[in-house]
């Protein structure tokens, strides 16, 4: 069964939905790797990614709602490749979710402990 036109202009979303996913984890990958050497993250760099894993939610969603148009209109004998596009997506979704998320974390817990440790020292000034 030829792809209908509908199925092309929603691949070419897809497309662009992937291409956003691609581009966080292109501004993750480097401070990633810095995190790995020094765990320690400028406070800019954490506002910056908290922006950015709240927006990957939105992101998620379209692909999904993209996604899921896509396989209902597809012919069963191009379902497995469709599939395959979902699984590839979601797994790097999940792995760079994970990595921003661990990255928050630690330096939540840290300023944190920076911010109290600094109370207690003005309080016994």
């Amino acid at each position: 069964m030829p792809e209908t036109t509908e199925i092309r202009e929603l691949t070419r979303k897809r497309g662009g939905v992937n291409h956003k996913l691609t581009n966080f984890v292109k501004h993750v990958v480097p401070i990633y790797n810095t995190f790995k050497i020094n765990p320690s993250l400028d406070d800019e760099v954490i506002i910056e990614l908290q922006n950015r894993l709240d927006k990957l939610g939105i992101i998620y969603n379209e692909f999904e709602g993209i996604q899921l148009e896509i396989e209902s209109l597809s012919a069963d004998d191009v379902l497995e490749g469709h599939y395959k596009e979902r699984d590839e997506f979601t797994d790097k979704y999940n792995k760079y979710y994970a990595i921003t998320k661990k990255m928050l974390n630690a330096n939540v817990g840290d300023q944190i402990s920076n911010n109290k440790s600094r109370s207690r020292s003005c309080s016994s000034s």
